[in-house]
């Protein structure tokens, strides 16, 4: 179990918002991101997203919701949903979180699911089979040719070795 905080920055000169979330308290993460920031702008540092908020130094963080999850990703997921419902800058990071967030769960949940994929296979067999004979025999050629082609590298690196 951890507790998770989701927040906002908004720059009033701007108007312009992102959302975030953490596992830290909102002063700890705001003593992160100005500490950042100011290395940042000495060249030591990677941009982040709420960084184009501070430049004009009218912004504030806003405390949205605290709560405990089981998992970091379900903290990410409801960050998401502000994301997703409101006009923010980080709208272009949706995919890169929902990534991270899937791998997340597939790392945490790796023997499940590969007893799953154990079971899925061995009840739907006789399926597989079929599925992967009709698709070898509707790609013939291309599968051919894919072998072909591999062949000729193959004795091309040879031969430069």
């Amino acid at each position: 179990m951890i507790t998770g905080t989701i927040y906002k920055i908004e720059c009033f000169k701007t108007k312009q918002i992102y959302y975030g979330s953490t596992t830290k308290t909102l002063f700890e993460k705001m003593r992160e991101y100005f500490e950042n920031y100011i290395e940042y702008k000495k060249g030591a540092h990677p941009y982040k997203a709420p960084f184009a908020l501070f430049k004009g130094n009218d912004y504030k963080f806003f405390l949205i919701n605290t709560a405990d999850y089981e998992h970091v990703f379900e903290l990410k997921n409801e960050t998401l949903k502000y994301i997703k419902e409101n006009d923010c800058i980080n709208k272009l990071f949706v995919d890169k979180v929902k990534k991270k967030a899937a791998k997340e769960y597939r790392e945490a949940n790796k023997d499940a699911i590969k007893e799953y994929n154990k079971a899925y296979k061995e009840a739907n067999k006789d399926a597989i089979k079929e599925y992967n004979k009709a698709y070898k025999e509707a790609n013939k050629d291309a599968i051919n040719e894919k072998r072909r082609q591999q062949r000729a590298d193959k004795k091309q690196s040879e031969k430069k070795n």
